[in-house]
């Protein structure tokens, strides 16, 4: 049998949510809700090809819509990836630091107390072993008042980068913020059917885009998918923590 035929069976197995081989999110179950108003950032974010990962788009989105109107100051983003927030946020400058281990977010030595507004780490607690001492290097290097703005994955598969420590449900990733932060939001985005695409695509060989999505599923599907979050199926958490 096929690899690709195996992967698909053992999607409809471990998620037990077909009809018909496709996921009914036009009648989600009652746990499951619409994310907030951002599908005109969601939109734009796919037209405009700011991303097409579909692991990351309802995050940036999210994030464009709650810091719509901030200007987040002086921004350093660690972790060295390329940052497509920079085309949706407002700030003064945005810093992109060499990865570990040229900078490594265990000790910031480099940077003073208060030397900046707003850090951003895109997908990076994740691969940081003490990711506690991350978050307080971070808190540190803000100014009173500054933000951190975080994404972390949660039902994705191990991916070295060089290692891959942790993972957090909303509620943990919570927790480890608060330890440094004053105000924490939280926000969360994943369903069985994105899930079930992820797992035919051979995750993390194939990062699931949002043509992927539509290919398996059709546009409208896949529009709606992006819309659509079932709590108990976190994919990917993000959090505006301040100072």
């Amino acid at each position: 049998m096929p690899l690709r035929r195996i992967a698909r069976l053992v999607a409809k197995r471990a998620t037990m949510y077909l009809t018909n081989d496709r996921f009914e999110l036009q009648r989600p179950p009652a746990t499951s809700r619409e994310i907030g108003d951002v599908p005109k950032f969601m939109r734009h974010i796919v037209e405009s090809g700011i991303e097409t990962y579909l692991n990351r788009i309802t995050a940036y989105a999210s994030l464009a819509g709650d810091l719509q109107g901030i200007d987040l100051g002086d921004v350093v983003e660690f972790g060295g990836s390329v940052p497509p927030l920079t085309r949706l946020l407002s700030y003064r400058s945005w810093n992109v630091p060499p990865n570990y281990p040229h900078v490594d977010l265990h000790d910031l030595h480099a940077y003073a107390d208060q030397s900046c507004d707003t850090v951003v780490l895109d997908n990076i607690l994740e691969h940081v072993e003490h990711p506690e001492k991350a978050v307080a290097e971070s808190a540190r290097v803000l100014r009173p008042g500054g933000r951190l703005i975080a994404m972390v994955p949660f039902l994705v598969p191990v991916h070295a980068a060089p290692d891959d420590f942790n993972r957090w449900t909303p509620k943990g990733f919570e927790v480890l913020l608060r330890r440094a932060f004053a105000t924490v939001t939280v926000g969360a985005w994943g369903n069985r059917l994105a899930l079930q695409l992820s797992i035919e695509l051979g995750v993390p060989s194939t990062w699931p885009t949002f043509d992927h999505a539509c290919q398996r599923f059709g546009n409208a599907q896949a529009w709606q998918m992006l819309r659509t979050t079932e709590p108990e199926w976190p994919i990917v958490l993000w959090a505006i923590a301040q100072r």
